[in-house]
């Protein structure tokens, strides 16, 4: 049987679990453009719930501060509020972006609802929406500001190019259409690279998304945890002088939180304040860069545990409580990282600077005086749980494996078709002709869900979105 018909199987199956109980044959016909070369993989990488799964089902004042989406040459998304408008969805943020110098002036870099899956951070795709930009309460005009050179990574159904030893693991596309009049058309994404000619530390973005293929989302509990600043090994740029300080003065400190997990919670969104700077790399080489953003704010890594830690999150998911994946550093040469479940704690945040701490210019150059370290060491955080029941989705979905290419893992034969058959354009390159296809499919009605195989198995809605996990 062609994968299409299993597809169409599945999705007309799950259409009808709530019908009359009996094994009435229902006939089913269809008509629908099939490329040869869109055949799915045979798994893909899990993906966290995106916040256009939550608005309107989570209250906003739970998601406040949200952290939606975070990388370092992006900066941060954090949630602001939302409204349901039925079909819609408009979701306004506050963007904090990174500043460079460009051939005319400076350059502002920001990112997207959808975030980059990078080493073993897994990402989360965001559906089509639409972006306007404000600032001191006036509209910037994209159509003037907006540089060619952004691009994105597209929420395909696709494995990824590099296994987690690699930063970027995925294509990305070139946006192929200039700004339109009501705005910036975004598509389906894991992640953007937006860039405007300017420098604006802080924006408001407006996106407005058609409501995609949600699952039911419920909160079923919030916890708050308190956390002091991380104190270890690890890579953090121009604060190296600050960490040598710090572990000097007092070892090492990486507190964790107890889970309590509510009954019936599958789900957790974690709502961390950002860390009041940026780490920055290679300052010899860009000393500018490094000074013009070392205040800004960013995220930093957290970790579930249960018998090990997972793998890095820096985005705020939210992220499934029946498993997670291992971290890659403690996974050996494996090729796909190891499960692990149950997940009991919440490794805390990697600040190296804690939220609420004023700047100081010591921290890059090491000769921070004992009150200023005393400082850092004393000065607490809250972090808040939100404890979610989210159901199994019905509609126009798919269903996949979900593994996560470990450190042995390599793209291989025709395991990466898709991702190679992307272009800089956003197509697919090789496909042949669309084919007409015409399914009659007798099927029982009945009232579950039919048992999965192979799991964990990620539900994948028509952007690509991974709306429920079955573990």
């Amino acid at each position: 049987m062609d994968r299409a018909l299993r597809r169409l199987m599945l999705r007309v199956t799950l259409a009808m679990l709530c019908l009359t109980p009996g094994f009435l044959l229902v006939s089913i016909s269809t008509s629908h453009a099939l490329p040869q070369a869109a055949e799915l993989p045979d798994w893909v990488e899990p993906r966290g719930l995106n916040i256009t799964d939550l608005v309107g089902q989570v209250p906003d004042e739970l998601l406040q501060g949200m952290i939606i989406s975070f990388r370092g040459g992006e900066g941060l998304v954090q949630f602001e509020s939302s409204a349901d408008l039925g079909d819609t969805l408009v979701i306004t943020t506050t963007i904090r972006g990174r500043k460079s110098e460009g051939s005319s002036g400076p350059v502002t870099t920001f990112g997207c609802l959808g975030q980059f899956p990078v080493y073993d951070n897994p990402g989360n795709a965001a559906p089509p929406s639409v972006m306007r930009l404000y600032t001191g309460g006036e509209e910037l005009n994209l159509s003037t500001l907006f540089r060619p050179e952004s691009w994105y990574t597209p929420a395909t159904l696709a494995q990824p190019l590099y296994n987690t030893k690699t930063y970027s693991r995925y294509p990305v596309t070139y946006f192929s259409e200039a700004v339109q009049p009501d705005g910036l058309h975004i598509p389906a994404n894991m992640g953007c690279r937006l860039r405007i000619n300017g420098d604006f530390p802080e924006m408001t973005g407006v996106f407005t998304v058609p409501k995609p293929t949600r699952a039911s989302a419920t909160v079923l509990g919030t916890q708050q945890g308190t956390f002091h600043s991380y104190i270890g090994v690890g890579d953090v740029g121009h604060f190296q002088p600050l960490m040598n300080q710090l572990r000097s003065k007092y070892g090492s400190r990486h507190e964790r939180i107890t889970l309590s997990i509510p009954g019936g919670s599958n789900y957790v969104l974690i709502i961390v304040p950002p860390m009041p700077g940026q780490v920055c790399y290679n300052c010899d080489g860009n000393p500018q860069y490094c000074r013009d953003n070392e205040q800004r704010h960013s995220a930093g890594t957290m970790r579930l545990e249960g018998s090990v830690l997972s793998v890095d999150l820096t985005h705020h998911g939210a992220f499934p409580l029946d498993l997670a994946w291992q971290d890659a550093d403690l996974s050996g040469n494996s090729e796909f990282l190891p499960t692990i479940s149950p997940l009991t704690r919440l490794a805390a945040p990697e600040y190296i600077l804690p939220p609420g701490i004023a700047w100081n210019g010591c921290y890059t150059l090491g000769n921070c005086s004992n009150s200023v370290l005393q400082a850092i060491y004393d000065a607490e955080a809250t972090l808040t749980l939100v404890y979610l029941r989210v159901s199994m989705p019905y509609g126009n979905i798919d269903v996949l494996p979900v593994k996560v290419a470990g450190p042995g893992w390599s793209a291989a034969g025709t395991s990466q078709r898709e991702a190679h058959l992307l272009t800089s354009e956003g197509t697919f390159a090789s496909l042949t002709p669309s084919q007409t296809l015409t399914h009659t499919v007798y099927l029982p009605i009945i009232l579950r869900y039919p048992p999965l195989t192979g799991c964990p198995c990620g539900i994948f809605n028509e952007h690509g979105q991974m709306i429920w996990l079955s573990p």
